[in-house]
């Protein structure tokens, strides 16, 4: 689903009534709401959403994303662009045509497009959320206890239990290397690629 709780959505203004998108009715009485701003409140498995504001469901095919961006958000990003990088590498520069209208001559008769701009440049440098995964690893230490050098190390496959996994991946080891090993089991938790 594409909304999470607290996102804010605008009911799509071409939708047809009693016609179903994403497998929920869109009721005439719902025909009011068309072009309306709601805030999501709960996602729920069948695949559509509450929102706060009126007691209908709606689904990913109603819905669009609000875009909202204050004046005050819009300077700041602007500001930072022109911290960030050099005039002639600004998108903002790079649309000005004419070479003695100066930047903010342009901005000033070009809001729409200088917005379109700071949008983009927000939804680029825009901190993405961490996601993680966890995993159970078998590594191959030197050594007869666990405070030796980790030398090899591997993600216990799904459907083999870990104590064939930690067997299996000394051996493999051992068998293209000399010296004393041992393996451990480990989970850990890693950033999702």
């Amino acid at each position: 689903m594409k909304y999470k709780v607290g996102d804010k959505v605008k009911v799509r203004s071409d939708l047809k009534c009693e016609e179903y998108y994403g497998g929920v009715l869109f009721a005439s009485e719902m025909n009011r709401f068309k072009g309306m701003e709601f805030t999501i409140t709960r996602v729920n498995n069948g695949g559509y959403y509450e929102v706060l504001e009126v007691i209908y469901n709606f689904t990913d095919e109603m819905l669009e994303p609000v875009e909202e961006m204050s004046a005050e958000e819009a300077i700041k990003i602007q500001a930072e662009m022109c911290k960030s990088i050099m005039c002639k590498d600004c998108a903002i520069d790079r649309l000005r045509c004419d070479p003695h209208c100066e930047c903010a001559e342009y901005r000033s008769k070009n809001p729409d497009k200088v917005l379109e701009i700071i949008k983009q440049w927000k939804k680029d440098h825009e901190k993405k959320e961490v996601e993680t995964e966890r995993a159970i690893m078998v590594r191959v230490l030197v050594g007869n206890d666990c405070n030796g050098k980790c030398v090899h190390e591997e993600e216990v496959p799904s459907g083999e239990t870990w104590e064939r996994a930690q067997e299996r991946v000394l051996k493999e080891y051992c068998e293209n290397h000399e010296g004393k090993y041992i393996s451990t089991i480990c989970g850990i938790c890693r950033v999702k690629e």
